[in-house]
């Protein structure tokens, strides 16, 4: 009896930190994920809603993969993204936090969302709402297959530096607070300054 108790106890707690840290992405990858939004997205689309594109609302909206690591990468000491979806709490939740991040450094460190999802709309409502105007990467199909293939949470985090080489082995999941950021954003920008 004490030992089911004990078991049940570990796997509730797990399953709670899993939760509270991020969305999981169904089937282990963004794009499964996708795949389930557009289609439940799809029963409740209207024809006029499908026929309208929706245009983004910030300055820095792209698809272009190339100008992501092509310019935007080399232009900055260290670039932070931070991969998201517009159905993923945390990852909207932590939105203001990186806005705040990026306003602070100024132009030395990039901070770079890169879309999980394609619900535009979606997207546009959070991104005002949240006062959002770092980048955002609308397609991540091609960032995902490079870097993310084996990110089974969202958000999910990665640091590059201005060669865009992958600063960190695995990706930093979940949503973290303002001190927590400042303070990997810190040590990265060290380590790729010192090399």
């Amino acid at each position: 009896m004490k030992r089911t108790v004990s078991k049940s106890v570990i796997a509730l707690s797990l399953a709670l930190v899993l939760c509270l840290a991020g969305c999981s992405l169904v089937g282990g990858s963004p794009e499964a994920a996708d795949t389930q939004m557009t289609a439940s997205a799809t029963t409740t689309t209207t024809a006029a809603e499908e026929q309208k594109p929706v245009e983004p609302v910030i300055p820095y909206f792209s698809e272009d993969y190339d100008y992501f690591i092509n310019t935007v990468v080399p232009s900055h000491e260290l670039t932070v993204v931070n991969v998201w979806a517009t159905w993923c709490g945390p990852c909207v939740s932590e939105m203001p936090t990186l806005q705040k991040l990026y306003e602070e450094f100024d132009g030395k460190v990039a901070m770079v969302g890169v879309m999980a999802d394609e619900d535009m709309a979606a997207a546009n409502d959070i991104l005002k709402e949240n006062g959002i105007g770092y980048y955002i990467f609308a397609n991540g199909k091609e960032f995902n297959e490079k870097y993310c293939q084996n990110a089974i949470f969202l958000p999910c985090t990665y640091f590059l530096d201005s060669e865009g080489n992958l600063m960190n082995e695995a990706p930093v999941y979940g949503a973290n607070y303002y001190t927590d950021w400042k303070g990997m954003i810190d040590n990265y920008r060290r380590q790729a300054n010192a090399s």
